[in-house]
């Protein structure tokens, strides 16, 4: 078994009949014995649109405000201050 991604691209009047939804497995068949069309050639067209998403955008920003927040939570003034804050036990 492995999962892999997959774009596909289903007729207006196939969704209107039988919607897709998310969660959904399935089984799958794939005839590669045509050597006319290469492996690489696509039959169905993806809108660019389609694989956009701003979820992510502001990812990065929080996760770096969050580290610089805990660093600065956790800088200490002098070499000495350290030593105190963790002495080492014998």
């Amino acid at each position: 078994m492995q999962r892999i991604p997959v774009y596909i691209s289903l007729r207006p009047d196939e969704l209107e009949k039988q919607p897709s939804r998310p969660g959904l497995s399935t089984v799958v068949a794939i005839d590669v014995h045509n050597v006319d069309q290469s492996p690489n050639a696509s039959i169905t067209r993806m809108d660019p649109k389609a694989a956009n998403t701003e979820i992510f955008a502001n990812e990065i920003a929080e996760a770096n405000s969050r580290a610089q927040k805990i660093v600065s939570e956790n800088l200490v003034e002098t070499p000495n201050a350290a030593v105190a804050a963790c002495p080492i036990r014998e």
